[in-house]
């Protein structure tokens, strides 16, 4: 992501690893939460925003570009990461996200998403695999759906 400046809208435990994960990317921060007080509106000077899947889009008003932090996470892994193994679904998605994850007996498996630890998380490191759960909610927060699949170089 070439931008200098973005707003991450919802500092619970998703928000706040998207915002240390574009920190650690050298990107400044405006980190946003309704407990803190209303939300701009328009939210003005970033480039970027970015969502916790806990956020409705309908509370958010800005003609900036929104990311959900499972595609802003995707967008950032490090280059050579192993592949994501997405894990959706109405009933099951927690347990099928971890056995997956104990069969990979991998040393680098990152295990996470709306179970545990949040994807961003996944960027700190290079992992040989990632086992993502995915509510609805992360899932609509997707903006890239075709280039999501297909990870970018």
């Amino acid at each position: 992501m070439n931008i200098k400046r973005a707003a991450v809208v919802g500092m619970g435990k998703s928000g706040k690893a998207a915002t240390a994960l574009l920190q650690l990317r050298g990107i400044e921060v405006l980190p946003l939460d309704e407990k803190d007080g209303p939300l701009p509106d328009p939210i003005t000077g970033v480039e970027r925003g970015g969502l916790s899947p806990g956020v409705p889009r309908s509370k958010v008003h800005t003609q900036l570009p929104l990311l959900g932090e499972i595609e802003l996470a995707w967008r950032m892994l490090p280059a050579g990461a192993g592949p994501v193994l997405g894990v959706t679904g109405t009933n099951g998605k927690s347990t099928t996200t971890a056995l997956l994850g104990h069969m990979m007996k991998r040393p680098q498996a990152f295990v996470g998403g709306n179970l545990g630890r949040p994807f961003s998380e996944a960027c700190a490191q290079k992992h040989d695999v990632h086992v993502v759960e995915l509510s609805s909610f992360q899932l609509e927060g997707i903006v890239d759906t075709p280039n999501f699949w297909a990870r970018p170089s």
